[in-house]
């Protein structure tokens, strides 16, 4: 619905994660958003008054999106919809740019989220209950 992508396409995308090209994975299009974000605020600064420290943050959430940290997408998708939410609020910017720019940054957080919480579920070994308590080891 609404182009939320659907179990298939997240298990599709984690099961050839290492084959994929830069484009082809869900997180490298979420940071490729955040520097055209950044990009486009920098271009518009003098006209709407940017905050330089907030496009610092996504930049450096941007790095750890990179490097598939969950909670860098959830940061930066709370603090992206606080900032369209706010700009709706004093009036600046078009409401139909605000909330198509939200919802996309939302799309691509969410499939990310869900990309890097199943790449972390496949990279663990599975633990027995002993191994959980401490008791699982060799004498």
């Amino acid at each position: 619905m609404f182009f939320i992508p659907s179990k298939e396409e997240i298990q599709k995308e984690v099961s050839g994660y290492s084959e994929l090209t830069f484009f082809k994975k869900t997180k490298n299009v979420l940071v490729s958003f955040i520097v055209f974000v950044v990009v486009i605020s920098l271009y518009f600064f003098d006209s709407y008054g940017i905050d330089l420290f907030g496009l610092g943050a996504y930049l450096v959430l941007a790095v750890f999106i990179y490097f598939n940290h969950r909670w860098a997408i959830v940061v930066f998708s709370l603090m992206y919809l606080a900032d369209k939410v706010l700009l709706l609020a004093e009036g600046l910017g078009s409401p139909a740019t605000q909330l198509f720019f939200g919802y996309i940054a939302v799309l691509i957080a969410y499939q990310a989220f869900r990309v890097a919480n199943l790449l972390k579920k496949n990279s663990w070994p599975a633990l027995t209950l002993l191994d959980r308590i401490g008791g699982g080891g060799s004498i």
